[in-house]
């Protein structure tokens, strides 16, 4: 780490999916664990799988809340060489905002990852992508949770080809969109919802117990026919019986065992 190419530093609000993508982009290494000066807040260091190029995860930032450990995250933030803003493609504009307040008067190299992508429209998508290469802000955008090789090279081409930018951060994110709420599932629908439940909980522990008897009750006489019906007739024939025989052996073995 002592000759890293560059430090990259996540930054974003909680639950904006930093963590998942510190973890993918490492290739799942827990990372160094280092204490902002001062203080108890805790931060990840490592390096992206593949590079030389360090990258730390900062503790996530509470809208209004917690402002000293915001403070010391976006501290820590200003010693790294290139700040990735972490923002989820449904509150983009409201959180660019909130980051580029946070850090205003401070020049920077910056670049943006947009997570959620599986929740936002494509049109919004594209209209945050269009404002950041306007101001020359490299822009990627992932699903975090489904993430992919080429996502990994993008991030790690943006980190690398972000320049330090000639405005300051809060002139430049002035992006007027509103939010978007990611659309309600069908086991979300106040009507539909319990009643679709209760037919999946259903077919989860029916379908295998009428499986089960359909099976039982195909196989059945193939099993009678070709198994026990032969098993049977074998057993009468030798006049052969496992309960005496089990006697027999238990005396058997008890004589010998006296014997000697």
């Amino acid at each position: 780490m002592l000759n890293a190419e560059l430090t990259a530093v996540l930054v974003g609000m909680e639950s904006a999916g930093k963590s998942t993508i510190f973890s993918k982009l490492t290739n799942y290494v827990t990372g160094e664990e280092v204490n902002f000066r001062g203080s108890t807040v805790m931060c990840r260091r490592a390096v992206i799988h593949g590079t030389n190029i360090t990258i730390i995860d900062t503790p996530g930032i509470r809208h209004q809340s917690d402002s000293e450990t915001t403070r010391m995250a976006l501290n820590e933030a200003r010693q790294g060489d290139v700040i990735v803003f972490v923002i989820r493609g449904t509150h983009a504009a409201f959180e660019l905002k909130m980051l580029s307040r946070e850090l205003a008067y401070h020049r920077h190299r910056v670049a943006v990852i947009l997570t959620f992508e599986d929740k936002t429209p494509i049109s919004f998508c594209r209209a945050v992508e269009q404002f950041c290469q306007a101001h020359g802000v490299p822009f990627v955008s992932v699903d975090a949770r489904a993430f992919e090789h080429r996502k990994h090279a993008l991030i790690v081409q943006a980190v690398r080809s972000a320049k330090l930018l000639t405005h300051p951060l809060h002139e430049i994110f002035a992006l007027d969109l509103a939010n978007v709420d990611p659309p309600n599932t069908l086991l979300e629908h106040t009507k539909v919802g319990p009643w679709l439940a209760l037919i999946l909980t259903i077919l989860l522990f029916g379908v295998p117990v009428v499986a089960a008897y359909l099976f039982a009750s195909v196989t059945q006489p193939y099993l009678d026919t070709w198994i026990l019906n032969p098993l049977r007739g074998f057993m009468q024939a030798q006049r052969w019986c496992p309960v005496k025989w089990c006697k027999l052996s238990a005396t058997t073995s008890c004589r010998l065992f006296m014997q000697n």
